[in-house]
């Protein structure tokens, strides 16, 4: 039944509420697992860091991206959970994801070069 003067996405949002489920907007967001804002910077920092220190050479270029590349992808992660956009779950899956990613990567440029 219909409850008086509340639209359908408001039920949902108050139902949602009082289960526990996240919400950031007025509209019903669910938190997606795993975080692809964590897969994504995870994937993408430590190959940028990868490729400069392959490239670079000059020993500061690569401090400077390692201290850049180390502070973004902390902040970008452990940003998302104060910010309630992720459980801890979402971020570990993330994690774990990238890593897998990132190890294939290196790898495979790794056995072209030799």
């Amino acid at each position: 039944m219909k409850e008086s003067g509340k639209t359908g996405w408001k039920r949902e949002l108050e139902r949602n509420e009082k289960h526990g489920e996240y919400h950031h907007s007025t509209r019903v967001k669910r938190r997606l697992y795993p975080s692809s804002a964590t897969l994504l910077v995870l994937s993408v920092m430590p190959t940028l860091l990868f490729r400069i220190n392959s490239r670079a050479k000059s020993q500061t270029v690569r401090q400077i991206t390692a201290v850049f590349v180390l502070l973004f992808s902390a902040f970008m992660v452990i940003g998302r959970l104060p910010a309630g956009v992720h459980w801890l779950t979402d971020i570990v899956g993330a994690v774990l994801l990238s890593a897998g990613l990132y190890s294939s990567y290196q790898a495979a440029v790794l056995a072209m070069d030799h």
